[in-house]
């Protein structure tokens, strides 16, 4: 059955393809960032059991770091010292950790980074490395408690007499069923399903606990940081596009496939942060489109500075099984569903504002019913951003 319409070939006068103003730093990750080898520790609050017990302790910082020392009053009790942040409303919290000791002659010591709720109970999260007269050991565990003391502990990495010590530690949680751990680097313990009882904002704690009584024993700690995630997100990017982000000698990070609303997300929670390097955004067909260089935290959002002044257009064809399809009807709306122009396949849409959303629809019209755009999807409403020239393929049966 032939299809009587009047085909229109539009094409309205279309601005040369330019890349995008430019990529930007939308709002920074970084909640907060102390070397702790300046000397200046404000930031902190110093505190623990081994100050109400009038038990030795200590602390300074130097070029190798923070530096903090215990000592129990009494051999076999348990003293801690520790420096306390403010509470942070972030999910990603790194320190390099040193235990000096390989092994103690008696008695027991330990060091770690705790992520603790904010909240009444001693509910925490800890990456630690402790030293006794068996050797050194590290772990990872999640503990639930009463407002003085845990008391659930649940162990989720442990290591003994191996490896380094040193180690950049990273703790990622949300604080509910969501936490990722990372020990030099590398991806210890990961999981989506727990029931961590941690309600955010977080504080972190440095700390050093003992029950050695026959001297001071010390633990050091630098480049601590606080990111709001372990994630650089992407907004308003060319659909069907690709974000990457490399280092300053080109090593690829990650990347990822731009969604058809502009967004997308890279995890560098494994990375020793900020990373100095490159954020690079890729039209479809793999060409350029802009980069932003720089200090790069989790976190991060990226998007496009809107020139007024920047136009792009859409083209939309369709096509049954047998080829071309010519003479479907198609409207394209704002954001606010307002309808702006209409016209038969294939058309070309052009003036679109950069940075703005639209939404286009293509109807069916005698035997041919729509299938799918060429991206898969199978709605005949489709949204997207002008932050390109764009061109969309609608497939009928």
């Amino acid at each position: 059955m032939a299809i009587f319409v009047l085909v229109l070939s539009v094409s309205f006068s279309v601005p040369a393809a330019s890349a995008s103003p430019g990529l930007s730093l939308v709002s920074s990750g970084k909640l907060a960032q102390d070397s702790l080898t300046t000397g200046q520790t404000s930031y902190w609050y110093f505190g623990g059991d081994a100050v109400t017990e009038g038990a030795p302790h200590s602390y300074y910082e130097d070029s190798q770091g923070l530096h903090l020392g215990v000592q129990s009053p009494l051999s076999g009790v348990w003293a801690g010292f520790y420096a306390e942040s403010p509470d942070t409303n972030g999910m990603l919290f790194h320190t390099l950790l040193t235990l000096p000791y390989t092994s103690l002659s008696s008695e027991s010591f330990n060091t770690g980074l705790y992520v603790q709720t904010s909240s009444n109970n001693v509910n925490y999260i800890t990456c630690a490395a402790s030293a006794d007269s068996t050797g050194y050991s590290w772990s990872v565990l999640y503990t639930t408690g009463l407002p003085t003391n845990a008391v659930v502990f649940t162990t989720v990495y442990s290591q003994a007499n191996s490896g380094p010590l040193t180690r950049d530690c990273t703790i990622i949680t949300n604080g509910n069923n969501f936490l990722e751990v990372y020990l030099g680097g590398q991806l210890v313990y990961s999981s989506h399903t727990l029931s961590l009882n941690m309600p955010p904002p977080f504080d972190s704690y440095l700390e050093v606990q003992t029950t050695n009584s026959q001297s001071q024993h010390f633990a050091s700690y630098a480049n601590y940081y606080a990111t709001k995630s372990q994630n650089v997100n992407l907004t308003n990017g060319p659909p069907g596009g690709t974000m990457v982000i490399a280092d300053s000698a080109g090593h690829v990070l990650g990347q990822a496939t731009i969604s058809r609303s502009g967004s997308a997300s890279v995890d560098i929670g494994s990375y020793a942060l900020p990373v100095a390097g490159k954020v690079s955004v890729y039209y479809s067909n793999g060409s350029l489109d802009s980069s932003y260089s720089g200090q790069i935290w989790g976190g991060d959002v990226y998007g496009f500075v809107a020139n007024p002044n920047q136009t792009y257009s859409l083209t939309v064809n369709s096509k049954s099984p047998s080829g071309e399809l010519d003479g479907m009807w198609t409207v394209l709306y704002d954001s606010n569903g307002n309808q702006i122009a209409t016209g038969y396949t294939p058309i070309a849409f052009s003036g679109l504002k950069a940075g703005a959303t639209y939404s286009v629809s293509v109807s069916d019209y005698g035997p041919y019913v729509f299938s799918h755009w060429e991206d898969g999807s199978t709605n005949s409403y489709r949204t997207f951003v002008a932050n390109s020239n764009l061109a969309f393929t609608a497939y009928y049966n």
